[in-house]
């Protein structure tokens, strides 16, 4: 079981000598209870603004919500700006506060 809470198995490229999923019970993550949807917005309690923040946003883009730009976006723009160009800014922004 990996940490987001999904079983998967895992083999070795004899070639590359890398490992890589052959098998995954929920292929989409979305199924995967707290990882999208109401739940995943729970606070753990330790965890700061920022990083909690990060987190959903994440996972909204990878489980493929589709309106994840319009659930952040600050609702005082009332829609009018390029979804394009936010979800690339938000896209940036969160590649500067990961965590190596």
């Amino acid at each position: 079981m990996d940490n987001d809470g999904n079983l998967r198995f895992y083999g070795l490229n004899n070639l590359t000598r890398l490992w890589s999923v052959t098998w995954e019970a929920l292929s989409q993550l979305c199924y995967v209870h707290g990882l999208c949807g109401r739940n995943v917005e729970d606070d753990k309690g330790q965890e700061s603004e920022l990083a909690r923040f990060a987190r959903i946003v994440k996972r909204k883009i990878h489980c493929g919500d589709d309106n994840w730009i319009e659930d952040i976006v600050d609702p005082r723009l009332k829609g009018e700006f390029s979804k394009k160009q936010g979800e690339l800014l938000v896209k940036v922004a969160l590649s500067c506060v990961e965590e190596d």
